[in-house]
C-alpha cells in the first residue's frame, strides 16, 4: 500500500479522500486475509472468490497507477 495514507485512514469518513490505487491495494489486502482463514476445503467456492476479488483488486491498482503516471506526463507537456 502506498506510504501517504495509513490503512486506518481508508476506513474513516473524515480522513483523507484515499486515492482508487489506495481502495484497491486495501480492498486487496482484505481478501487475502479473508482467505487465510478459511484454509479448509469446505471454503474452496469462498476462497477461490476471494483469490478473484484479489486478482481483479491488484490488477485495477496498476490500472490507477500506470493513468495517474499518464496523467502526470501529459501535465509535464
Amino acid at each position: 500500500m502506498n506510504n501517504s495514507i495509513d490503512r486506518s485512514d481508508l476506513t474513516r469518513r473524515d480522513g483523507p479522500i484515499p486515492s482508487g490505487e489506495d481502495v484497491c491495494l486495501y480492498i486487496a489486502e482484505l481478501c487475502g486475509e479473508l482467505r487465510s482463514l478459511g484454509q479448509s476445503p469446505r471454503f474452496r467456492t469462498i476462497n477461490y472468490l476471494l483469490d478473484m476479488a484479489r486478482l481483479e483488486a491488484e490488477r485495477s491498482a496498476k490500472e490507477f497507477r500506470s493513468n495517474a503516471g499518464s496523467v502526470r506526463a501529459a501535465e509535464r507537456h
